[in-house]
């Protein structure tokens, strides 16, 4: 999607830079003064303009600018420059070059990978502090391939006292689909993912969205992740950021059995956690804001698939005011993805929850919409407005952008209501006397917070997307981008 952004806050009485970067010569007031060439002839370079005194080579160059140029570069690339000089090869060899690496498992050369993953762990393993596993999808002939050598790449990484890592993100696991009939490996998969666990102290983020697993290796692994280098940890860092979208299979009921509470409750110091609406209830979100914590839980995002069998798992309005009184700084965001019934998006959000942003999202590929489907995204609008007023900052509506839904009114009174919002974006279309409503509502207000505005328009010239035409017209907008 093309999008046209204008930012209307321009400062008065901004320099460019001059054009004129030509050097001055000491001695040139001495010289006469040198023809003009003709317009025929192309200009030639004064070899007077340059000093031989200067010395333009690379060994001369600032170790930042080295050190810029080489993060552009391939692994491959780093290694045959770091043989040029011994000052390019202190500078490969630099740490903020290898804070942040990829690790393939894919392959039937996977266990040939693996030798190369651990002679670079032997020899820069200290400097890194993020990893990226990536899982290629499993056959009958690299499903024992991948489990080995993943086995072994954990156990490299172990055994490299030096090597902290503060951040792990698994993608493509997908044990539901990819892994579904290679039971005996898929064990040993998370086996090993248990071992790194448990072995790094330093660990502060985990991303592990779209794993996929049953209940059992589920809450295996968040145990793990829990207690992750509890052992030989001396000053104790806990994790901080997790991401557990759709952590578990679809079918998977994680709320049967007061197993998955205890253990989220293991986690001491989570500050930022995004997970599927499913996996929520009372007891969850006790667990998680309880004053025993070492850090209170910051951010709680949560997602609510519309496909999901279980999204019905509603907490009473007198659970958010608890959690909010046991932390005052608690907030809360809500991804939607795909259309549903207004019951549904009101029993996601709750009076009382401290809803800060929420976003719907909707490609349109399912198939047609009933009418009465897309109404209620206005009603979700108007809902938020009168709920959440005090609390909302951030409002995202990403539908199809040929679908027409009538929101143009809940707009105005959402920028009514909310006095807080800072970021409105919604990509179904609204015709431009709505823009004349808000700004009325805006140039009425002393504080105008409202940043940014992303609309899809109906019914607006060339003329009218200039951004003179939009100051004069809107001048209490900020920010403003179509698409």
């Amino acid at each position: 999607m093309r999008t046209r952004s204008y930012n209307l806050d321009v400062q008065p009485g901004c320099s460019s830079w001059s054009d004129d970067l030509s050097f001055v010569d000491n001695d040139a007031k001495l010289m006469p003064p040198p023809s003009q060439p003709s317009r025929d002839e192309p200009p030639q370079p004064d070899p007077q303009a340059f000093s031989s005194d200067i010395d333009l080579t690379w060994s001369f160059l600032p170790h930042e600018v080295l050190i810029n140029v080489f993060r552009h570069l391939e692994d491959h690339d780093r290694c045959s420059a770091s043989l040029v000089c011994k000052k390019w090869l202190q500078i490969s060899r630099a740490a903020c070059l290898w804070r942040r690496r990829r690790f393939v498992f894919a392959g039937l050369d996977a266990l040939e990978r693996i030798q190369r993953y651990k002679m670079f762990i032997t020899v820069l393993g200290q400097h890194v502090d993020h990893i990226v596993l990536d899982f290629g999808r499993p056959s009958m002939s690299t499903a024992g391939v991948i489990a080995k050598a993943f086995e072994g790449f954990v156990s490299k990484v172990n055994s490299k006292v030096k090597m902290r890592l503060r951040s792990v993100t698994a993608r493509n696991l997908d044990f539901q689909l990819a892994w579904r009939f290679f039971s005996h490996h898929r064990a040993k998969v998370i086996k090993s993912l248990c071992t790194l666990f448990k072995r790094q102290a330093n660990l502060r983020s985990a991303n592990l969205a779209f794993s996929q697993l049953n209940k059992d290796e589920g809450i295996r692994i968040l145990e793990s992740l829990a207690l992750s280098g509890s052992l030989q940890r001396r000053h104790k860092q806990f994790l901080t950021v997790l991401d557990l979208q759709e952590f578990f299979s679809p079918r998977t009921r994680v709320l049967s059995s007061s197993k998955f509470a205890e253990t989220m409750g293991l986690f001491l110091a989570l500050t930022s956690l995004c997970m599927d609406k499913r996996y929520l209830n009372e007891d969850v979100l006790e667990k998680l804001t309880s004053r025993s914590c070492t850090a209170p839980l910051r951010y709680l995002q949560l997602v609510a698939d519309s496909m999901d069998p279980v999204l019905d798992h509603p907490i009473s309005r007198r659970a958010w005011v608890e959690a909010v009184h046991r932390d005052p700084d608690f907030t809360v965001g809500v991804l939607f993805l795909g259309l549903t019934s207004f019951d549904k998006y009101a029993s996601v959000l709750i009076r009382g929850m401290p809803l800060t942003w929420m976003r719907l999202s909707w490609l349109g590929v399912v198939g047609p919409v009933h009418p009465a489907i897309m109404a209620d995204v206005e009603k979700l609008l108007r809902h938020v407005a009168y709920n959440f007023s005090d609390t909302i900052i951030r409002v995202q509506i990403c539908l199809w952008p040929e679908a027409v839904v009538p929101v143009d009114e809940a707009l105005v009174n959402l920028v009514s209501r909310c006095h807080l919002l800072r970021e409105l974006s919604v990509t179904c279309r609204i015709v431009p006397e709505t823009l004349d409503k808000i700004e009325a509502v805006l140039a009425s207000r002393q504080d105008n917070v409202l940043e940014t505005m992303e609309l899809r328009l109906v019914g607006f010239t060339q003329e009218m997307t200039a951004p003179g035409y939009i100051r004069r017209r809107w001048p209490s907008i900020k920010t403003m981008a179509f698409c």
